[in-house]
């Protein structure tokens, strides 16, 4: 995939997640507890495809933890879930997304 030929909007904290155009998701940094939703802890200094999820709109990253928001309205979360932030009905964190819960 040609990175350098996207449109790109950039988060970071301890690590960065990048939304590309087309809908997809990249992530590089910190890892420690599944900030990359890919179902594991290993990190990258390049970006690496991200959080098996398509038709991102919006993202947002947190204190280890990123959201993002899917076309069809769906928030989705993951990694540190401290005092629940995931919106999921739990304080464990996740290394995959998790749909966080409507009231």
């Amino acid at each position: 995939m040609d990175l350098l030929n996207k449109k790109w909007e950039f988060l970071s904290f301890e690590h960065t997640v990048a939304l590309a155009q087309d809908g997809s998701l990249w992530a590089w940094g910190r890892n420690m507890e599944g900030e990359y939703g890919t179902g594991n802890t290993s990190y990258s200094t390049t970006p690496v495809s991200a959080a098996n999820l398509a038709n991102i709109t919006a993202i947002a990253a947190g204190s280890n933890f990123t959201v993002v928001l899917k076309a069809n309205g769906t928030v989705w979360c993951w990694g540190s879930n401290g005092n629940g932030k995931l919106g999921n009905n739990s304080t464990d964190f996740s290394l995959v997304p998790v749909q966080a819960m409507r009231e």
